[in-house]
């Protein structure tokens, strides 16, 4: 999705990536993995209608090099 910001992600658990929201002030929580995901907002917000590109955690980025 071109329209879609990207967000840089870090490690919440062994098997969860957040992502903190600006516009719901709260983590969102997705699985593990870079790439596009729909917004978890509460009510609608500009994620609403792109999502984001979740960007591996810096620690991540790191390690695979």
């Amino acid at each position: 999705m071109t329209d879609a910001p990207e967000l840089q992600a870090e490690r919440s658990s062994a098997l969860q990536w957040r992502v903190w929201c600006r516009y719901c002030r709260a983590f969102h929580y997705h699985g593990i993995g870079a790439g596009h995901r729909a917004a978890h907002c509460a009510t609608t917000t500009p994620y609403t209608a792109t999502g984001y590109t979740l960007i591996a955690p810096k620690a991540d980025q790191e390690r695979s090099l």
